[in-house]
């Protein structure tokens, strides 16, 4: 585990991590069409292209030098393709797990930053410290955009509430009522 965590520190740049609490998501599609508007899996890949879209911004990177490569075998794969061509009018890349080992350090994050907010949201006044963390995590929260760099978010009840505000995503109670062309 150090071994590999040392070799992402050696050769990571910048980490961007996003994460969806499925019991807010639950409870959020459950009042408005969320889950018609964007699965989990579009939302977290989405959050994730404007970050580092946002990161090659300030750094003056050409974006069209980023290679947007996601892991391939996800069911709603075609959620977040049909996302990244309606926000940011590309297809992203989708690779086997066993064609690059940066899926590895990905993985390592994901679960690191999932075991961590499942423990937030399991405590009742949703309070985690850093010293209740996992060791690896504070490792690897010390990488270019962990923790301080503001790259690393989840998506909770109230953000994604107001998303479906904002995106004028309609409300489950709400009846559609037809206009005067309709039949």
């Amino acid at each position: 585990m150090w071994k590999l965590i040392g070799i992402i520190r050696q050769r990571v740049w910048h980490s961007f991590a996003s994460a969806v609490i499925m019991a807010h998501y639950r409870e959020v599609d459950s009042r408005f069409r969320l889950s018609k508007f964007s699965k989990p899996y579009a939302l977290t890949g989405c959050t994730c292209i404007t970050k580092v879209k946002a990161w090659a911004r300030k750094w003056k990177i050409n974006e069209e030098e980023i290679a947007f490569v996601f892991e391939d075998g996800d069911k709603d794969k075609g959620d977040l393709i049909r996302c990244a061509q309606k926000h940011f009018n590309f297809t992203p890349v989708f690779l086997k797990k066993e064609k690059t080992a940066a899926f590895q350090a990905a993985d390592l994050l994901a679960y690191e930053h999932l075991l961590a907010n499942t423990q937030v949201c399991k405590r009742g006044d949703g309070v985690v410290t850093f010293d209740d963390l996992r060791q690896s995590l504070k490792e690897l929260s010390t990488l270019p955009g962990g923790f301080e760099g503001n790259d690393w978010g989840v998506h909770r009840e109230d953000d994604l509430t107001d998303s479906c505000i904002k995106e004028k995503i309609q409300p489950r109670s709400e009846r559609r009522l037809p206009s005067w062309g309709d039949d």
